[in-house]
Order: structure tokens, then sequence, then C-alpha cells
């Protein structure tokens, strides 16, 4: 499922707390990830738990432009910039993964435990 974002949006800020992240993609969308990140091209992985990988990663990506989101079939969150960059967060055997909250559209999708999607 490919979630649209508005014209010109860039990631406006990263948030890291204790084993999480929360990504500011636009004033209505929201991105919160507790699982690791595969950031492409790089093919490096990080994780929420190391503030210090987290911001020398995807902080870095603040201002770069998002052409859009997606869903893929096996539950992975992708995140996807305009220059190339990628996010990918694969979905958590233990826990939900990444949680995306969209205000405009009142939409809050989860990664469920082990995989698959919930929506409210």
């Amino acid at each position: 499922m490919k979630i649209d974002v508005q014209p010109n949006t860039t990631l406006a800020s990263v948030t890291v707390g204790q084993e999480w992240c929360e990504l500011q993609v636009h004033p209505d969308v929201k991105v919160r990830i507790e699982s690791e990140i595969l950031v492409q091209p790089n093919i490096r992985v990080v994780s929420p738990e190391n503030p210090i990988d987290i911001a020398e990663t995807i902080c870095v990506l603040i201002g770069d432009g998002i052409d859009f989101l997606e869903i893929r079939d096996d539950s992975t969150l992708a995140i996807l910039f305009s220059n190339g960059n990628s996010l990918e967060i694969p979905p958590s055997r233990d826990y939900e993964a990444w949680a995306v909250t969209d205000k405009f559209k009142n939409m809050y999708i989860v990664c469920l435990p082990g995989g698959g999607t919930e929506s409210w």
C-alpha cells in the first residue's frame, strides 16, 4: 500500500526516545519506529536503541524530500526520498516495529508483532 504525501514534503524532524524514534514527515504525518532500520543505499542497519546511530544516519536526512511511504506485502515500511535514499523498517517478531499516523486522513496504521498490519 502506498501512502502519498503532499508535494514538496520533507523530513521535518527526528525525535529519539528510549528504544524508539519518531520521524515527522509532514505536519500531518508521523512515523514511530521501534525496530531496526535498514538505510539505503549505504545498506546500513541502525537501531533506535542507539541514539548515535540515529544521529549519524537518520538525522542527516532532515530537510530531504520524501516521495512517498510504502507498506510492502511483507509488512515492511519503506520511506522513499527524492534523492534515492530510503529507510526500510521490517516487522519485528516480538513487538510493533512501526506505526504511521496521518491526522489529515484520520488514519493510524501499525505493524503487528510477527508481521501484518492493523489500521483504524
